[in-house]
């Protein structure tokens, strides 16, 4: 009985080195016509090089244009919302009104670029951070709201006569 286990073993281990082996060989082809294609070697030498015959490199085309895999079909998008067009700003229309902020960057924007020239914008917003809630910030706020009286009665006059041309 064990001869025969021990013969069944043999016939199994060679039919599953017989496969290994000519499963490494195509994938040894497959990576010469790869990088062949690639790198532009001469795939030829390189089947040589590895103890392949000629009869085992496949036809012409085929070393030269290796295999493609199949993509796996794309799945359809949802087709996007196109965004409304923009409405186109009336040069006529008023400026908005300049913001307490604004107003603080340009008073002292100089000084600090003088002291800090890299990080002038940095610098003047942890200024401002100091500042915006206290007294210091009063006189840029008062510029503000004088510009916001500006822009609204500048707004009324722009509806008015918007309104008598439409």
């Amino acid at each position: 009985m064990d001869a025969l286990i021990k013969a069944e073993c043999k016939k199994f281990v060679g039919k599953v080195e017989k496969d290994f082996y000519e499963r490494t060989k195509k994938l040894q082809i497959d990576i010469i016509k790869v990088t062949s294609n690639k790198y532009g070697f001469d795939a030829f030498q390189a089947f040589k090089d590895y103890g392949l015959e000629e009869d085992d490199m496949g036809l012409e085309e085929e070393l030269y244009e290796p295999a493609k895999k199949e993509k796996p079909a794309k799945k359809e998008e949802p087709a996007k919302k196109e965004k409304p067009a923009k409405k186109e700003k009336d040069p006529n229309a008023p400026k908005r009104p300049t913001t307490s902020y604004a107003y603080f960057i340009r008073e002292n924007r100089s000084e600090v670029a003088k002291e800090f020239p890299t990080e002038v914008i940095k610098k003047l917003g942890e200024m401002w951070q100091d500042i915006k809630d206290g007294p210091k910030a009063e006189p840029y706020k008062a510029l503000n709201s004088k510009d916001k009286v500006r822009y609204k009665d500048e707004m009324m006059q722009y509806t008015s006569l918007s309104s008598k041309d439409g």
